[in-house]
Order: C-alpha cells, then structure tokens, then sequence
C-alpha cells in the first residue's frame, strides 16, 4: 500500500512511501522535481475522468521543465519499523520546504491510530 507516490496527484510530492512485504515502511525522496506550465483540467471523480486528466498531464510533461531538488535529503531512501517514525520524517521534510499531499500526515496519524487498536 502507498501513501503518496511521485506521481500522485499531478507529480506533486516529493515523496514514494509505502509498506512493504515486511510490514516496514519505505520512503523515498525525490531528487527533483517537474514543473508545470498548466494545471489538471478537471478532478478525478470518474474513471473517464481520470483517463481525461491523465492523456491532459501526460501531454504537460512533455513542456514541463525538470528542476533539481537543493534541500537536505534529496534522492535519499528511508526504511522504518514504525509508521509514527514516517510522520515524524514527513513533518521534518515538509518544514524543509519538500512539497507533499496536504492530507498527508493526516492519512498516516489516522492509520497509525487504526493499527494500534
């Protein structure tokens, strides 16, 4: 299961994080970033939706500029135990300026909350 992915969401995160086939918790983070000249044209509510917007985004990348990445961390991979040890790295990166899902710490509290029941 992943929580975010490169390409999430018009390739805005930094971060791929996922569990494992251990139960651990991988984290990548990316070394740089694309850098749209448009933004999606609808949401992905339905599935003609989603092909709509992807044939869209899929088209933008091939305008769109590919910036490196200069903060601490970038291109860096991270494996934890404990899903609290992810929340803490994502806060720690979103403070460092690395740009993530909104909801992002949210979805991990609420699955962490869930996991210690």
């Amino acid at each position: 299961m992943s929580y975010c992915r490169f390409s999430s969401d018009y390739f805005n995160c930094d971060l791929y994080i996922y569990e494992d086939i251990t139960g651990s918790y991988a984290m990548h983070i990316a070394g740089s970033r694309y850098i749209f000249d448009r933004t999606p044209i609808k949401s992905t509510k339905t599935a003609e939706d989603f092909v709509d917007n992807h044939d869209y985004v899929m088209d933008a990348l091939e305008t769109a500029d590919v910036v490196e990445i200069k903060l601490p961390y970038a291109g860096e991979s991270f494996y934890f135990s404990e899903l609290s040890q992810v929340i803490e790295k994502v806060k720690e990166l979103q403070a460092l300026g690395y740009v993530v899902p909104s909801n992002l710490v949210e979805t991990l509290d609420a699955q962490a909350g869930s996991q210690s029941k």
